[in-house]
């Protein structure tokens, strides 16, 4: 270990001192959330609406009560009528009526009555009446509101860094934006007799200052807002 030398505080204890005597709060602020990749959060975020927010279809098929195809078979077919046709976007509708179908897509809102999904490569169709050549249960192949996200549920805890998955879950509940802690502010002030700005001309015995911008940069790559000193005299 480095003696000390008389006059002289070890880096250690320097360190130690100023750290001590800082009495930094921890300032935040509210930005658009795009802006807040690599940021960290200032405060839990949690999700104001479920996901899905609606039931929805797994995949594509038909929407349908179970109890409606309940004897429905390679030998026992059951053909019912198709009543719409539903897409992602799609508005479901008021309820299925009992003893029909409707034509679903992947994600698309599954219609109130209706409590399954069988699908399209277990039927026959001709637009107008769908043919069933095996059962289902009911609850099958439904992704069922609030699934995977219940409102209210932690998404993002606090002291969390921002990146694309975080940022892609708060954009799924409609968040704009988003509180973070501000960044770290470090100044730097290279000292030495030597160093002039590059501003300055060359004169002899002079370099120009390499450590304040390299540490400046290093600053930025750990998001400091790093705040380099003037320059130096020539």
């Amino acid at each position: 270990m480095p003696q000390k030398r008389r006059g002289q505080t070890p880096v250690e204890e320097a360190v130690a001192r100023i750290l001590n005597a800082l009495d930094v709060p921890e300032k935040t602020e509210e930005i658009p959330l795009l802006q807040a990749l690599g940021r960290v959060a200032a405060g839990d975020v949690c999700a104001r609406v479920a996901q899905p927010p609606f039931d929805r279809s797994a995949l594509d098929g038909y929407a349908l009560r179970a109890a409606d195809i309940a004897a429905a078979g390679p030998e026992t077919p059951v053909t019912l009528p198709v009543g719409r046709y539903l897409c992602a976007g799609s508005d479901p509708g008021g309820p299925l009526a009992p003893g029909t179908a409707a034509r679903i897509m992947t994600g698309a809102p599954v219609p109130a009555g209706a409590d399954c999904v069988l699908r399209q490569e277990d039927t026959e169709s001709d637009g107008q009446t769908v043919t069933f050549h095996a059962h289902v249960e009911a609850r099958a192949n439904v992704c069922f509101a609030g699934e995977d996200i219940a409102p209210g549920k932690c998404l993002v805890p606090a002291g969390t860094r921002l990146d694309e998955v975080s940022l892609g879950l708060l954009a799924g509940q409609g968040v704009q934006t988003v509180t973070v802690y501000a960044k770290p502010r470090a100044a730097l002030m290279p000292t030495g007799d030597e160093l002039c700005s590059p501003e300055t001309p060359l004169r002899p015995g002079k370099i120009y200052d390499s450590n304040g911008p390299m540490l400046a940069a290093r600053m930025l790559r750990l998001r400091c807002r790093a705040h380099p000193a003037g320059g130096r005299p020539g």
